[in-house]
């Protein structure tokens, strides 16, 4: 049976394994190569000007603003141009709070998507899974993990397939 591989639009993580101890400096260097590849890309820059992870432990958070008061960098990167499609580093704004005191390393993991199909109630700011979940169960049921060509996306001709209305 051929291993199943997270389909990433860069492949900076294609080197790392399930269960790999990464250092957290070498994971936040990867997700800031991606964020510099898409700067590169020429993909229209949106949202603030943080590009870096947070550490509560050292820095005053704002929780009465977006992000903590550290709004991330975004990039449009609107792979079917019907709708703006957002992407940013996924270290950029976490807040980091206990680096180095109770932990130093992440482990990463690659989880299949019935693990997220079953499990995740909500997302950003939304507790309406259903596209998602619709999303998840035609690329499953498929069994074609091609249907996503990289940044190309899935939809039907008017590009409406996985958009709410």
């Amino acid at each position: 049976m051929m291993k199943s591989r997270v389909n990433y639009w860069f492949d900076t993580f294609e080197h790392l394994n399930s269960f790999d101890i990464v250092p957290y400096q070498d994971v936040v260097d990867l997700y800031l190569k991606n964020q510099s590849l898409l700067d590169k890309s020429g993909k229209e820059k949106l949202g603030g000007d943080n590009e870096r992870p947070i550490n509560s432990d050292i820095e005053k958070l704002d929780n009465n603003k977006f992000w903590s008061g550290f709004n991330p960098r975004y990039y449009n990167i609107d792979p079917m141009g019907k709708k703006v499609s957002i992407a940013k580093a996924d270290v950029v704004s976490m807040d980091m709070c206990g680096l180095n005191n109770s932990w130093t390393h992440f482990i990463y993991l690659e989880l299949p998507y019935e693990f997220f199909n079953e499990y995740q109630t909500s997302v950003h700011s939304n507790d309406d899974v259903s596209v998602y979940r619709k999303f998840l169960n035609d690329l499953g049921n498929e069994g074609d993990t091609e249907k996503i060509e990289g940044p190309k996306g899935v939809a039907d001709e008017k590009g409406s397939l996985y958009c709410v209305s």
